[in-house]
Formats: C-alpha cells, sequence, structure tokens
C-alpha cells in the first residue's frame, strides 16, 4: 500500500470515528433539552445554537472527509503544494469554527442556569440539567482534542500526549464516551420522574445585570466571516455588558472603523479576501486605529503564526474553541489598557493645552520634539508695550474680585486683538501687557501688525471704559529691531524676550501720551500702510538720550489707503 493510499484509508476511518462521537454528542444534546423544561429565551437560543452548530460539524465531517477509495483519489487530485497535511489542517481550522460555539453556548446556558438558581428560582431538575451540561461540555473538551491525535500530521508530538474522545491508532482504548452517555441518560430518566415544568415570566436584562461593570460604555469590534462565531462572540461580550458590532471582513471592519470608535477588536485570521493578519498590519500602520487592542481569534495551532501576529502588535492569539475564562480575561485586560491608553492621551491634549496658552505653539511644538534649550535671535521684530493710566488709583477702591474681573476683561480684549493680528503675547505685568510681532515666526509686516494692534487696543478700551464707567486711559510704545527670545525656568515656563529693542519701547510706553500710540523712528520706517501720524519732535529716554519718535492720537485713528 502506497503512502498516498495508506492516508487515504486513515481518512476513511477517521470519518466514521468523527460520524460516531457526533451523533452521540447530537443525541446527549437532545437529551438535555428535554430536561430542561424552563420557558426563557436566553436558554432555548442556547439549545437552538448547540444544536445548530452540532449539525454544522456533521454537515462538515461527510463533505470534506473520504467514504471510499474513489473520494479520496478525487480530493488527492485537487490538493495544493501543501498536500494532505494542509489538507488536514484546513479541515481540523474549520471544524474548530463550529465547534468553538457548540462550546460557547453549553457555556452561556450553563451561565444562565446558574443565574436563575442565584435568583431563588428552584427545581429539582436544575442542577441535573447542570451536571449533564458539565458532562456534554466535556465531551466537546474531548472531541477537540481528539482532532490533534487523529489528524497528526499537522501537530505536534506534545499534541498527540492527550486524552481523547476518539481512541487513535488501531489498538483499541476505552473511550470516556460511553461512560458519559451512561451519565445523561440516567440524568435524564431521573428528570422526567420527578421535574416539573416551571415558568419564568421576567428575568434581568444583560444591561440591568452589568449596570456597575468596570466594562460598561466599551465597544468591541467581532471581525469573523462566521456568523456563528460573530453571534457567539457577541452574545458572550452582552453577559458581560459589553456592547459589539459585528463584521464579515476586513472591509467592512474599516467602514465601521471610520464611523466609530471601539475599546477592542476581536479579529479572526483566517477570512477570504484580506487576511486576520493583513488587516492587523493595516490596524497597526494607522495613527488612528493603532491605539485599538486587537486579540486574534483562530483555530490555527502553528505557534508561527501567534508569534507573528504579536510581533505585529497583536495582545493575544486564543485558539479556537477558545478558553472563555481567558477570553473573558483578555478582553478586560485589553479594554483596561485601552481606557488607560485613552486617559493618557486626554491628559496630554490638556496638558499641550496648558502649555499652548502659556506657550506660543511653535515653541511647544519644539518642545514636544525634545529640544529643551530654546534660545533664538530674531533681526527684525516689533515690540508693544501698553500701560493702564489711573489703574493703581481705581484699584485703591476695588475688591479684589472686582479687581481680577476687570483685568480679565481688559487683557481678555487684547488677547483676541493680538491673535487677530498674529501677534504672539509675551506676558503682563501689574496692569503692564506686552507683545510682539515676527516672532517665534518671522512675519513681514511686524510692524503695521503692531500699530493696529496698539490702535486698536485704545479704541476697545475706550468702549469698555464708557460701558462701565471706569477712569481709565492707555499708553502705549512701540520700538522695532533685533531681539533674544527663549524659555527661562524648570518648573513655571515663561517664554520671555531680551534685548535693547525691548527698552525702548518700555521706555517709549512711559514717555507716550494717554490714549495714544507712541512709536519709533525704526517702527515708523518700516509701515507699509498710510496712517495718520504726528511727530513728537523728539524724546529723552533714559540712556539714549534724543529719540525722534511718533503719536499716533485717537482723533486721528482712521486710517487712509494705501498708496
Amino acid at each position: 500500500m502506497t503512502a498516498s493510499q495508506q492516508m487515504i484509508e486513515e481518512l476513511i476511518g477517521s470519518k466514521g470515528q468523527l460520524k460516531s462521537a457526533i451523533s452521540s454528542l447530537k443525541v446527549n444534546a437532545d437529551q438535555i433539552e428535554q430536561m430542561c423544561q424552563l420557558d426563557h429565551e436566553d436558554i432555548d437560543d442556547s439549545i437552538e445554537a448547540i444544536k445548530r452548530g452540532l449539525h454544522d460539524i456533521e454537515e462538515l465531517i461527510k463533505a470534506r472527509l473520504p467514504t471510499n477509495s474513489a473520494d479520496g483519489h478525487t480530493i488527492e487530485q485537487g490538493l495544493d503544494e501543501g498536500g494532505w497535511a494542509r489538507f488536514e489542517r484546513r479541515f481540523v481550522h474549520d471544524l474548530r469554527n463550529p465547534l468553538g460555539v457548540v462550546l460557547g453556548y453549553s457555556e452561556i446556558f450553563d451561565e444562565t442556569l446558574e443565574e436563575l438558581e442565584d435568583e431563588g428560582v428552584t427545581s429539582p431538575w436544575l442542577p441535573q440539567v447542570r451536571t449533564a451540561l458539565s458532562m456534554f461540555s466535556e465531551q466537546l473538551q474531548l472531541f477537540n482534542k481528539s482532532l490533534d491525535a487523529l489528524f497528526a500530521r499537522k501537530s505536534t508530538p506534545d499534541m498527540l500526549k492527550i486524552q481523547t474522545l476518539i481512541p487513535a491508532g488501531d489498538t483499541p482504548v476505552e473511550s470516556p464516551r460511553d461512560e458519559l452517555e451512561e451519565k445523561i441518560q440516567g440524568l435524564l430518566e431521573l428528570t422526567q420522574q420527578s421535574a416539573t415544568p416551571l415558568t419564568v415570566v421576567e428575568t434581568p436584562s444583560a444591561e440591568a445585570s452589568h449596570k456597575n461593570l468596570p466594562y460598561k460604555d466599551a465597544r468591541v469590534l467581532v471581525v469573523d466571516d462566521s456568523k456563528s462565531n460573530r453571534d457567539l462572540l457577541s452574545s458572550m461580550l452582552k453577559r458581560e455588558g459589553i456592547k459589539s458590532e459585528g463584521v464579515a471582513s476586513a472591509s467592512e471592519a474599516k467602514v465601521r472603523l471610520e464611523m466609530a470608535s471601539y475599546d477592542l477588536i476581536l479579529l479572526d485570521l483566517n477570512m477570504p479576501e484580506v487576511k486576520g493578519d493583513e488587516l492587523l498590519e493595516e490596524l497597526k500602520a494607522d495613527h488612528r486605529w493603532r491605539r485599538i487592542p486587537v486579540l486574534m481569534i483562530s483555530g490555527d495551532t502553528e505557534l508561527d503564526t501567534a508569534i507573528r501576529c504579536i510581533e505585529m502588535g497583536a495582545e493575544d492569539f486564543l485558539q479556537k474553541p477558545f478558553n472563555r475564562v481567558l477570553l473573558k480575561a483578555r478582553i478586560g485586560a485589553c479594554i483596561e489598557k485601552k481606557r488607560l491608553s485613552d486617559e493618557m492621551v486626554s491628559q496630554n491634549k490638556r496638558f499641550k493645552g496648558l502649555l499652548n496658552r502659556i506657550l506660543p505653539a511653535p515653541i511647544v511644538h519644539r518642545l514636544d520634539q525634545g529640544e529643551s534649550m530654546i534660545a533664538d535671535r530674531f533681526e527684525s521684530t516689533t515690540i508693544l508695550f501698553s500701560d493702564l493710566v489711573g489703574f493703581t488709583k481705581m484699584s485703591s477702591n476695588m475688591s479684589p474680585t472686582e479687581l481680577i474681573l476687570t483685568l480679565d476683561e481688559v487683557f481678555s480684549a487684547f488677547d483676541d486683538i493680538a491673535e487677530r493680528y498674529g501677534v504672539e503675547k509675551i506676558k503682563t505685568i501689574g496692569d503692564a501687557y506686552m507683545a510682539a510681532a515676527g516672532l517665534p515666526i518671522p512675519m513681514e509686516e511686524h510692524a503695521d501688525a503692531i500699530v493696529l494692534m496698539g490702535m486698536e487696543m485704545i479704541q476697545v478700551l475706550h468702549e469698555i471704559r464708557e460701558r462701565r464707567a471706569l477712569p481709565l486711559q492707555m499708553r502705549v510704545g512701540i520700538h522695532s529691531g533685533p531681539v533674544a527670545a527663549g524659555i527661562i525656568g524648570q518648573k513655571r515656563f515663561l517664554y520671555d524676550v531680551w534685548g535693547d529693542t525691548v527698552n525702548v519701547a518700555s521706555r517709549l510706553e512711559a514717555s507716550g501720551k494717554p490714549d495714544s500710540v507712541h512709536l519709533s523712528l525704526s517702527t515708523y520706517s518700516l509701515l507699509k500702510g498710510r496712517y495718520s501720524i504726528q511727530s513728537t519732535g523728539g524724546v529723552e529716554l533714559k540712556g539714549k538720550g534724543v529719540l525722534e519718535s511718533f503719536l499716533i492720537k485717537p482723533e486721528l485713528y482712521r486710517l487712509k489707503p494705501l498708496i
């Protein structure tokens, strides 16, 4: 007998053993259904899903494994380069999809019965059904382990050292199947003798049962081409108080991700068109989705596949039929990780928002890129200083609250003006306000921007003064030239500006007139607009002697068109 013929004969024998085992499981499922004398939607759904899954397993066995030599040779002709080993691997993978569904719904069934007991529902048949379910689940686990023994070409040697529902090889081995069947049959007879039908009219919803769970409001995207797997995972998640949505392909998953945010993705490895690992690679490469934890789920037992997915960024790789306790733990850990990640991102945004209120946005960006020392020189800038005339006298008659509210109104209005003209507010000192144009981003018309701002500041203060009857006026001093700028302080950051240009602007403000903009010759020579300006005839500045300067007064604020 050739190796190929031997392989076909082994598959024919395996088919017979699997058919026998699945027939036994179907009988036991029917018996459990007869034992359960309760009208309950979740129980009915679980039983229906279990029976449907067993039917799917039976159909796969019938359709994929050979019944005779002719069938085997037909299958052989269609084998790809992976040969019989790949054929077995695909068959076991596909069989574990419905098997996982049956196991999952068996656990949901048992949890439902446990919840009923906790709610005070009493009946002799409840513990008997739970015992029968436990035996049924044991049969399913043995069936699952049998697959690795029967299809050894896809298994590692360690996988063969297991207890199986179906004896492997030619040596007769006593299977635990018959003993389990007898126990379940005995429980059925006992239930039929002692139990009475019981109807539960109202049961708490999953949402009501999980109001205080840490997963509340979590959203999970289930990506699996098998509808039965999607339904099972959604049912499991619902019982944990977790909202979920299911899609059948990678393309559908990306559409959902564009529309909504998720805390976790449960991703099947083997899907048509785009495979699960290919979608995983796309997700981790996209900045919008790379922070979403991904749990890979597959019937594939290849260690290399699991390692590859984890190296690509998956949180874990769980094999179908998965251990529900392990899956629940992984889901909880992933959701918690996503929540912590979201909180870190939120805190980072708040931190950057606070920094942007203190420092210029370009400086915040440089700090974010890792610069620790920021010190620059700007050759062409314009500096503005303003001071509120009469503020000291006025403040002595104000409460601290009134004082702060007044300054806040005035300076907030100045901040809005600065933003509109692209001017950088540097700081306030008491009732003084300092701003600069041409830094940290150079600006061609920095002199015009500052002059226009100074004029509008006086106009705005006039409106506030009239509305609130405040005895306030303002002086504005402006000078253009080179400056040094940078960050000082370790615990409290401050972006400040230094140089002779700053000193001259401050002294021009101090020597100016109320409700007037006092500017230097250097600023005047840079103006590109045409303004109504008066020469002061020169002004004496400390340390500078007489400097030529100019005033723009309130009655001259109307701008003239550019020539």
